[in-house]
C-alpha cells in the first residue's frame, strides 16, 4: 500500500492553533551523501531543540548516497529523447519501479516517529541533486523537485510546511567536472525552486567542502579535500547549523517559539513610547502569528479561520515576513466583528503602541463626531465658518476670504488655505507665536487670499489643526481630557500617546501612537456606524459623512479625514475605506464582506499594502 493512502487515515482536518502543548515540529532531513554524512546530532539538533525544547522537535532522516531524486518522486519521467551517456560510468536506464521509493521509506518513519498524531508544522531540508547532475537529467530536475515538495503537501493537507535546501556546492561548478556534467544545471533549478516559493530557501555550500575529511568509517584515517564533492568536517558541522537556522527561520513565520504569547515590551511605561523611541526597538527574532487570537478582554471580540483560510493568510503572512511587502510590523484581520488574525513582525509588539502619522487625522474627525453626539456640537455646525468657534482671533487682520472656511471645508482638506513655505518656516523659529489660537490666527492671516467655494483639495496640516482648535473650544474641560475620556476611554484605549503641537492641544495631522489592537477599535467604530458595544458614541449619520467620497479623484475618495477607494479583486469592485498613514499605518474596512485590515510599518514610503492587502485577503472571505 502506498504511504499517501495509510496517511490519509492518520490525519483528520482542523483548525490549528499554535502552542507548545498543541503538536510538535517535525524536521525531515533527506537526500544523498551529503546529508548522510552530516551528523545531525552535532549541530542540527541542539540548534532546533534549544529553539522549540525538546520535547517538541521530531527529527526524521531519509538519505543514501548516490540516489536520484526519481527515488522519492512517484510519477518521475525522464526527458524525451534522453540516452544512457556511455561516456559516464555506472549510468544506468531508470526504473520505473524504483520511483518513489525513497519517499515511501521516508514516509514509514515519519508515521513511526510521530506515532500518527499530526505535527504542527513541518521543515523539510533538502540536500541533493548530484546524481541527477551526473545522469543528465537537469532538465527534468526542477519539475521533479517541484513534484516531491507537492508530494509533501499532499499528504499533510492542513499542516503549515517549508522547505530547506542546500545548493550543490561549487565541485562541479561551470562543468569543469566531466563526471558531472550537469552540475551547474542542476545548481540552478535548485535555486529556481527556492526563489519561486514563499516558503522555501536555499543556501550556499561553496565554503564547506575544502578542509580536513571526517575520520573514514573504518580506517579512521583524515584526508584533505579542496573543492571535494563531499564536504569537509568542519563543513557537515556547519551544515547542520544552516538547516537549523534556515528552518527555524522559515518556520517563524507560522509557529512562534513561546506559549502563543505575542511578544510586548517588557516594563513599559509612558516614557518609553515617542516615535524616536520606537525606531530602536530591536526586530523581532521570529515572526508571532496566530490565526486564533487570544481573548484580552479588551472589548475585542476573538474568533479562528477555517483550515483553508488559515492556509492561505498564512502563505501572504510568509511573504511579509520574508519582506516581500516591506517592512511591515503587524498585521490584524477582522470578520464578522471578531479579530481571528494576528501577527507581529519585526518592530511589531502587542503592548507598544505604534506610531499613527496621518491616521491621526481620522481619530480628531471621529472626536469632532463625539461632540456631535454628546450635543457640543451639531450636523449643522459643521457648515458654520471655523471663525465663529475661535473667539480670539483678530478678524480684521486676516486673509480675503479666510472668514468663509467651513468646519466640513476644513475637514475635507478644501480650505483653501495657501501659505508660503518660507513664511511658515520662519514662523516655526517662533513657537511662543503660535500658543492656542495664535496658530490658526497665523495660518489665516498669511495664506493667499481664500478662493470662494468648491476650492481645490490640498493635504496639509492648517485644515485638521483647525479642526482640533474647534473641538478646544466647544467640549468642557480640553480636547485633549475630552478625547481621552470621551472617546478612547469609551473603547477601552488606555495606553497611547498622543502628542502636542505647537500650539499646546493636541496634535491633529499626525502624532498620535496606538496598539495595532486599538487600532482595530477605531475601524470597528467606524464600520458599526460609530456604535460601540452596542453604545452611539458618534452619530451613524457623521460616519457616513467622514468616510464618504465627498471629494472624488482617480486616485483615491475624501470624506472627513477618511479616504475611500474602489479595489479590483477577481473582477468585482469592492468599496475599501481606510485610515492612512505615512510609513504604512492602514485600517482597511470592507464593508461588503464585514473585513477589517489592520496594518502598521515602518516603510520610507507608504508601501503597496494599501492595494496589496485587499487584494490578497479578500478572496479568502468572499462570500
Amino acid at each position: 500500500m502506498k504511504y499517501k493512502s495509510l496517511l490519509a487515515t492518520l490525519i483528520t482536518m482542523s483548525t490549528i492553533v499554535f502552542a507548545q502543548d498543541d503538536g510538535k515540529v517535525l524536521f525531515i532531513l533527506s537526500g544523498q551523501s551529503n546529508m548522510q554524512g552530516m551528523n545531525e546530532r552535532q549541530t542540527f539538533i541542539p540548534c532546533v531543540q534549544k529553539e522549540y525544547g525538546k520535547k517538541n522537535v521530531l527529527i526524521v532522516k531519509e538519505a543514501i548516497g548516490g540516489r536520484p531524486i526519481r527515488m522519492w518522486v512517484h510519477d518521475w519521467e525522464a526527458a524525451p529523447g534522453w540516452k544512457v551517456d556511455p561516456n559516464i560510468p555506472n549510468t544506468k536506464p531508470p526504473k520505473p519501479e524504483e520511483n518513489g521509493v525513497m519517499y515511501d521509506s521516508m514516509m514509514e518513519k515519519i508515521a513511526t516517529a510521530t506515532k500518527g498524531d499530526k505535527p504542527k508544522a513541518i521543515a523539510f531540508c533538502w540536500m541533493q541533486g548530484e546524481r541527477d547532475a551526473r545522469e543528465r537529467h537537469s532538465a527534468v530536475y526542477e519539475k521533479s523537485l517541484r513534484k516531491l515538495f507537492q508530494q509533501l503537501e499532499h499528504d499533510f493537507p492542513d499542516t503549515p510546511i517549508v522547505f530547506v535546501i542546500g545548493n550543490l556546492s561549487d565541485f562541479g561548478a561551470n562543468n569543469k567536472e566531466p563526471l558531472y556534467p550537469e552540475w551547474e544545471e542542476v545548481r540552478t533549478a535548485l535555486k529556481n525552486v527556492a526563489n519561486s516559493m514563499p516558503n522555501c530557501t536555499i543556501f550556499s555550500t561553496d565554503d564547506l567542502n575544502t578542509g580536513d575529511s571526517p575520520p573514514h568509517w573504518k580506517t579512521k584515517k583524515v584526508s584533505q579535500r579542496v573543492d571535494d564533492l563531499h564536504m569537509s568536517a568542519e563543513g557537515y558541522r556547519i551544515l547542520g547549523t544552516r538547516f537549523a537556522e534556515e528552518s527555524i527561520k522559515l518556520l517563524s513565520a507560522m509557529v512562534p517559539a513561546n506559549d502563543g504569547t505575542a511578544p510586548e515590551v517588557t516594563d513599559l511605561n509612558a516614557a518609553d513610547i515617542s516615535y524616536a523611541a520606537e525606531q530602536h526597538l530591536p526586530d523581532l527574532k521570529h515572526a508571532f502569528i496566530n490565526a486564533a487570537p487570544k481573548d484580552r478582554r479588551d472589548g475585542i471580540a476573538v474568533g479562528t479561520l477555517s483550515a483553508s483560510q488559515e492556509k492561505a493568510v498564512r502563505t501572504f503572512a510568509r511573504e511579509i515576513f520574508n519582506g516581500v511587502h516591506g517592512e511591515i510590523d503587524s498585521l490584524l484581520i477582522s470578520k464578522d466583528g471578531k479579530l481571528v488574525f494576528e501577527s507581529y513582525y519585526r518592530r511589531g509588539r502587542a503592548n507598544y503602541p505604534h506610531y499613527q502619522m496621518s491616521i491621526t487625522k481620522s481619530y480628531t474627525a471621529m472626536a469632532i463626531g463625539r461632540a456631535i453626539q454628546l450635543g457640543h456640537l451639531s450636523m449643522a455646525d459643521l457648515d458654520k465658518p471655523v471663525v465663529d468657534f475661535l473667539k480670539e482671533l483678530d478678524r480684521s487682520k486676516l486673509a480675503k476670504g479666510a472668514e468663509t472656511i467651513t468646519l466640513a471645508e476644513a475637514m475635507n482638506m478644501r480650505s483653501g488655505i495657501r501659505v508660503d513655505k518660507a513664511k511658515a518656516r520662519e514662523l516655526m523659529k517662533q513657537p511662543e507665536q503660535l500658543r492656542g489660537q495664535k496658530q490658526i490666527q497665523a495660518y489665516l492671516e498669511l495664506t493667499t487670499p481664500i478662493p470662494a467655494p468648491p476650492r481645490e483639495f490640498k493635504y496639509q496640516g492648517s485644515d485638521p489643526s483647525m479642526t482640533m482648535q474647534v473641538l478646544e473650544t466647544v467640549v468642557p474641560g480640553s480636547a485633549e481630557n475630552f478625547i481621552k475620556t470621551e472617546l478612547l476611554g469609551k473603547m477601552g484605549i488606555t495606553s497611547y500617546v498622543w502628542q502636542e503641537d505647537v500650539s499646546g492641544l493636541p496634535k491633529s495631522a499626525a502624532g498620535s501612537s496606538m496598539r495595532s489592537r486599538d487600532m482595530l477599535k477605531w475601524g470597528q467604530l467606524a464600520m458599526n456606524q460609530g456604535t460601540w458595544n452596542g453604545k452611539q458614541l458618534i452619530p451613524a449619520e457623521f460616519v457616513t459623512l467622514a468616510t464618504s467620497p465627498l471629494r472624488k479623484s482617480s486616485f483615491s475618495n475624501y470624506g472627513f479625514f477618511w479616504w475611500s477607494e474602489d479595489v479590483e479583486v477577481d473582477e468585482k469592485s469592492y468599496g475599501v475605506n481606510s485610515g492612512r498613514g505615512a510609513g504604512g499605518q492602514f485600517i482597511l474596512m470592507i464593508p461588503e464582506e464585514d473585513l477589517i485590515i489592520v496594518i502598521t510599518a515602518h516603510n520610507k514610503g507608504m508601501g503597496k499594502m494599501r492595494t496589496t492587502a485587499p487584494k490578497q485577503i479578500i478572496p479568502v472571505f468572499q462570500r
